[in-house]
């Protein structure tokens, strides 16, 4: 996934890697290795888990920080999709590609 952002762009351009989910991944240790991968790369990851079958430890062990939401259905979405918005544009340089998302 981090080599996503190995391509020409802004240097203060934020990186920031969303991962939804509504379970959990198929090896979770290579899941925290590759998130911390791409943390060490200045990517700002930010987990979302949806419904009772996610692992909020391994949420935990992608996101960057607390940087992490959990919803009880896809329905929700939509309800939390400001927390979501304030997690996205909290901090950081400004970015451009984030600009509607972060002035709605």
């Amino acid at each position: 996934m981090t080599n996503l952002f190995d391509v020409d762009g802004r240097a203060d351009a934020l990186k920031l890697s969303l991962v939804f989910t509504d379970g959990k991944s198929d090896n979770a240790a290579q899941t925290a290795i590759e998130a911390q991968k791409a943390r060490a790369k200045d990517i700002r990851m930010i987990t979302v888990g949806i419904g009772n079958q996610t692992d909020i430890k391994e949420l935990s062990s992608i996101a960057s920080g607390e940087q992490l939401l959990t919803l009880d259905n896809f329905g929700q979405l939509l309800e939390k999709i400001v927390p979501l918005q304030n997690i996205m544009c909290r901090g950081g340089s400004y970015n451009y590609s984030f600009e509607l998302l972060c002035l709605i």
